[in-house]
């Protein structure tokens, strides 16, 4: 919830964010979350076991496309994606003020999963 590094968390600090997290996530969509994405990519084995009582499968990403820069240009977007393998999961971020740079990250995913002939798909489907 507060997208602090879990590194910063005690186990029973962490308990709590991830519960508020899938309260305020399941209120919005309808559903309680079963995938759980550590901010900035760290954690602790000790906080996995946390995010597992908690009905949570602990994902981390594979590609990091930057999104979140102001300054990033669609060339830049693209040059990271040259590194795209099938496969791969890719961490997007979706705050309101970076809609314009999630979109055309969405956009440009799109057309090299075309080029290459990869079919995105969810987490639940990658298993």
């Amino acid at each position: 919830y507060a997208h602090v590094s879990p590194l910063r968390f005690r186990e029973r600090r962490l308990e709590e964010d991830i519960k508020r997290s899938l309260q305020v996530i399941g209120d919005v969509v309808g559903h309680t979350p079963t995938l759980y994405r550590p901010p900035h990519g760290r954690i602790r084995s000790g906080q996995i076991a946390v995010a597992r009582r908690l009905g949570c499968r602990v994902v981390l990403w594979s590609l990091m496309l930057m999104d979140w820069l102001p300054d990033l240009t669609e060339a830049e977007l693209r040059l990271r994606l040259t590194h795209l393998r099938g496969g791969d999961i890719i961490v997007l971020h979706d705050h309101a003020e970076e809609q314009p740079r999630l979109i055309a990250a969405l956009t440009a995913i799109a057309e090299i999963c075309a080029e290459r002939q990869f079919t995105p798909v969810t987490l639940e489907q990658k298993g």
